[in-house]
């Protein structure tokens, strides 16, 4: 999260106790650019489960690509 504050870029955490699946549909209904998943998974590999707007596959990046990513977009 601070991460991508520190590099200017508006991010918003759900923690909330919803399902996954429930949180990805309700970013795909707000239209959110990207959005990402960050488990246990992603948290040991330094990654982000990543998926843009309209399409319907996560890419898992680097942290670091992420940035660099929605910076040139």
């Amino acid at each position: 999260y601070n991460i991508f504050r520190q590099a200017k870029i508006r991010v918003d955490m759900d923690i909330t106790s919803d399902t996954v699946s429930y949180k990805v549909r309700k970013a795909i209904k707000e239209k959110l650019p990207y959005f990402g998943v960050i488990g246990k998974k992603e948290i040991q590999n330094n990654t982000i489960s990543l998926r843009k707007r309209g399409e319907k596959r996560d890419i898992e990046m680097k942290i670091d690509d992420v940035i660099s990513l929605i910076q040139k977009n």
